[in-house]
Order: C-alpha cells, then sequence, then structure tokens
C-alpha cells in the first residue's frame, strides 16, 4: 500500500505516449539552450565586432585630423564599410535567430502541456483505479463479515 492506495494491477495504457511526449520535451528542451548558446555567443561576437569597429572609426578620424592621405583614408573607409556590413548581417542573423527561438519556445510550451496533461489522465487514471479496488475490498470485507454472522448465528 502507498500513501495513494494500493496501485497493484495498475496498467496505463497510454503510458509509451507519456513517455514518448516527455523525450520530446527534453529533446526540445536541448535544443532550446542550444540555441540560447548560440545567441549569447553570436551577441557577444556582435558586440566585439562593434566595438571594434567603433575604435577603428575613432581611430580614422583622430589620423583625417592629421593627414590628408586620401589613398589610405580610401583604404579605411572600404575597411569600414565591410565591417558595418558584417555588423548589419550579424543583427540579422540574430534576429533570425530570436525568431526561431520564440519558434522553439512556443512548441516547448504546447509539448509540456501536453506532457502535464497525459500526465493529469494518468493520475485520474491511477486513484479511479485506487478507488475501485478499495471498493471491491470493502464489498469482500462485508460479505466475509457477512459470512462470519451467519456462522456465528448457526453455531
Amino acid at each position: 500500500m502507498s500513501s495513494v492506495g494500493d496501485i497493484r494491477g495498475f496498467h496505463y495504457v497510454l503510458q509509451p505516449v507519456l513517455m514518448r511526449q516527455r523525450w520530446q520535451c527534453d529533446r526540445l528542451g536541448v535544443k532550446l539552450a542550444l540555441l540560447h548558446r548560440n545567441i549569447a555567443s553570436a551577441e557577444a561576437q556582435r558586440q566585439a565586432d562593434e566595438r571594434l569597429y567603433q575604435e577603428r572609426l575613432g581611430q580614422l578620424r583622430a589620423l583625417l585630423a592629421r593627414s590628408l592621405d586620401t589613398y589610405w583614408y580610401r583604404q579605411q573607409l572600404n575597411f569600414l564599410g565591410q565591417q558595418q556590413q558584417m555588423l548589419d548581417n550579424q543583427k540579422k542573423v540574430l534576429v533570425l535567430m530570436q525568431a526561431q527561438k520564440r519558434a522553439l519556445m512556443q512548441q516547448y510550451i504546447q509539448a509540456q502541456r501536453k506532457t502535464e496533461a497525459i500526465s493529469g489522465h494518468k493520475t485520474d487514471q491511477l486513484h479511479e483505479h485506487v478507488l475501485a479496488a478499495q471498493s471491491r475490498q470493502q464489498s469482500e470485507d462485508d460479505r466475509e463479515w457477512a459470512g462470519r454472522r451467519l456462522w456465528l448465528d448457526v453455531r
């Protein structure tokens, strides 16, 4: 006997579905964690590249005030243009990754809700099983008591 009652003989027919649903939640959780880590890494890289861009831009402004070397200035502008394009691409990738994270989070929430619903159903079924077992035991106890009473009355 457990605190719930006698669960001997309980067989939940949806147990394979419940297990598969839990596995799906676990898989989605792992995917979500990996994506979250990738987003954090990409954001850190974007911030480092942004700092480099701002640093180079400051250097270009400072050197422009001291020198009028147009060839060097053009090279630096080309570099900064490429750097800005890379930063824009990184931002686009981050936006896509965030959208993917939101979609994955929705899938995870739906899977979690399904798991909780099936688990709740299992709990309800277990409770019904325990009540039926208790009812059978009470009926058996009543028959046994009535049989003993009849035996004592006959004696």
